[in-house]
């Protein structure tokens, strides 16, 4: 089904800045979709709209802004802030776009985005050559070098699944992230970001309940109502887990979006955690339509076109939003989606609650605690007890501060320590993980609000949004997660901590506390209480069911990866060896000790080599069964 507003995908853009003072070699049709620079030339199939000295490309649409700007001629509107803010333009502009500015006098390129995305530009730079395009296949398709791989994202990807950094895994190439702004003046670059604008944790105590959770859906329904009055969607779609966030962003839907919304869950079969009831119900109570989409092994012959979509190796439930978007496009035109709610209403709050008695116990002392939950890992596989030695493992380092998002983010993926097992020894010894060029600075007095604000930049905006935003694009579908509102987050950053997670230290500590107990007592208007306080779990993946009915799939990859030369290839023996042995708990789909993620990280990781590194040709993949693809 087609949009009523083209989506992202077919506005793409390539540009290119020659530093050196080569001729640009690009050529595209129409003086009002090709910008002259001095060195260079931006090609673009979304018209460039100029005023008086400024030449503009807007990608995507501005939604709505805090001073109630005229958006009627958006490009004036730019024009003028400009002027006024300058870098801190997008501070004041909502939605999800990218701005793209020149003045031809000054010859100063600008480029600007917005708030919330990492998945709208990609560039290459050296000391010679800045390119840049919408897609890392276009940005590909126009460079006239071929980058050369960049080693140090192995480990940066292994250890969570995903990169949480601006780089790419080629040298010199990358993507910008939110709030990034690009200058480009002569053979200067320059990258800066207004990052620090974006939270302000600012948590007040309150007296009326009431008036407080009318303030927070009229929010709510304002970000959903600008979206709905800019792009017009004929049909929506939701991917509904049935869980706190999704159920809540199809509800306060429901009430603007006066058409039936159709939903789609993912079901594992013969899996003891199932979704679809919950979800079923939820979309049924103001009449929309349900779709259960079954993940079977079959769809696993589909992960080189996710990776293909994707542009990247990202891991999580990737595949499942991926079958789901194909089958939405069938019905919808754009898919909302309920990220970051779990992120925003602090879902690490046990590591917070744990940080506040190990902040200011000696070093030595901590390694020892780590070290004991350790040992009792070999007395039992209880799953706590997995849970418990990681969240010791993150405050057994010296400086427990340092890189803390990132290695909370491994808990089923690759650790340090399992890094330097798996990784060839040369590979490993010579290479040091990418950081961010954003730094979300942890201390004992901050800890609590940035598990929040380091979750949004180096999770939500790197992976989870990217996860089901670029296949859900892919499939000629738009895109929008109402949560995604500075209003909102400015909302949320001012309630105290017992609002977002309450309950007894002890139960915090267990992992037991009242979960987002405002945003429950807000649902309690829709939904049951036996609805909104009953067991809600995080949307996952069985892999051990999907790989182990296919077992060819493993052999062939673990052929492909000893042969790679990354990896320690006894190391890889043991892991492949011991996942198809493994016992696993129909009901307990995150188990730590399971190698179930590990070795899909593995497995995008070699697909996106075999589609972007090996040979890469600007073409998708033909269907075929993953066992042939991998031999």
């Amino acid at each position: 089904m087609q949009s009523s507003e083209s989506s992202k995908a077919k506005k793409a853009f390539v540009g290119k800045v020659m530093f050196s003072g080569r001729k640009n070699k690009l050529k595209f049709g129409g003086d009002n979709y090709t910008l002259k620079l001095d060195k260079g030339k931006i090609l673009s199939k979304q018209p460039i709209v100029k005023i008086n000295e400024y030449s503009i490309i807007l990608i995507g649409k501005i939604l709505d802004t805090y001073n109630k700007f005229d958006l009627k001629n958006q490009e004036k509107t730019i024009v003028r802030l400009y002027k006024k803010y300058e870098n801190k333009l997008a501070t004041k502009l909502e939605g999800e776009y990218l701005i793209i500015l020149y003045n031809n006098k000054t010859k100063v390129l600008k480029i600007f985005n917005n708030r919330y995305e990492a998945t709208n530009f990609y560039y290459y730079l050296d000391k010679n050559l800045f390119v840049f395009a919408d897609t890392l296949k276009n940005l590909l398709h126009n460079l006239p070098i071929k980058p050369e791989f960049d080693l140090k994202s192995i480990p940066t990807f292994l250890d969570t699944g995903f990169s949480s950094t601006e780089k790419l895994p080629l040298l010199n190439t990358y993507r910008l992230l939110p709030t990034q702004v690009i200058t480009v003046k002569e053979n200067h670059f320059e990258s800066t970001d207004n990052w620090k604008f974006e939270f302000n944790f600012n948590r007040k105590p309150f007296n009326n309940l009431r008036k407080k959770i009318t303030e927070y859906e009229t929010l709510f329904r304002n970000s959903i109502k600008s979206y709905i009055k800019k792009y017009n969607p004929k049909s929506i779609g939701l991917f509904l887990s049935g869980g706190h966030d999704t159920s809540f962003v199809y509800l306060e839907t429901a009430e603007i979006f006066k058409k039936p919304i159709h939903t789609f869950t993912a079901h594992f079969k013969g899996f003891g955690f199932d979704e679809t009831p919950k979800a079923k119900y939820v979309t049924e109570l103001k009449h929309g339509t349900h779709h259960t989409i079954e993940i079977t092994p079959e769809h696993l012959d589909y992960i080189p076109e996710l990776v293909w979509a994707m542009e990247e190796p990202i891991a999580g439930a990737s595949l499942p939003a991926h079958i789901m978007a194909k089958e939405a496009q069938k019905y919808v035109d754009v898919i909302f989606t309920g990220d970051p709610g779990d992120t925003l209403w602090g879902e690490y709050y046990p590591v917070a609650e744990w940080h506040k008695y190990l902040k200011y116990l000696p070093y030595l002392f901590r390694k020892l605690l780590h070290l004991m939950s350790k040992t009792t890992l070999k007395i039992s596989d209880w799953e706590r007890l997995w849970e418990l030695e990681h969240m010791l493992w993150l405050f057994s380092e010296k400086d427990l501060y340092k890189n803390f998002m990132e290695r909370l983010c491994t808990y089923r993926h690759f650790r340090d320590d399992y890094l330097e097992k798996i990784l060839n020894k040369d590979v490993f010894e010579n290479i040091e993980k990418n950081s961010c060029g954003i730094n979300v600075p942890f201390n004992r007095k901050n800890f609590d609000d940035m598990l929040i604000e380091a979750k949004m930049l180096y999770g939500v905006y790197v992976y989870n949004l990217p996860l089901n935003q670029k296949t859900v694009e892919y499939h000629n579908l738009n895109f929008y997660a109402p949560y995604l509102n500075k209003r909102l987050f400015d909302f949320i950053n001012s309630l105290p901590h017992d609002w977002l997670n309450s309950g007894s230290s002890f139960q915090k500590l267990t992992n037991q506390g009242i979960k987002r107990k405002f945003h429950k007592m807000t649902l309690m208007k829709h939904l049951p209480k036996r609805f909104v306080f009953g067991m809600q779990q995080s949307f996952d993946v069985p892999w051990h069911t999907l790989f182990n009915n296919r077992p060819k799939i493993l052999k062939n990859l673990l052929r492909r990866l000893k042969n790679r030369g990354w990896y320690n290839n006894k190391a890889l023996e043991n892991l492949f060896e011991e996942f198809p042995n493994q016992e696993v708990s129909p009901h307990e789909i995150i188990q730590l000790q399971h190698h179930g993620y590990r070795i899909y990280s593995l497995l995008l990781l070699e697909v996106w080599s075999m589609l972007f590194l090996d040979d890469f040709k600007n073409k998708k993949p033909k269907k075929m069964p993953l066992e042939e693809f991998l031999a």
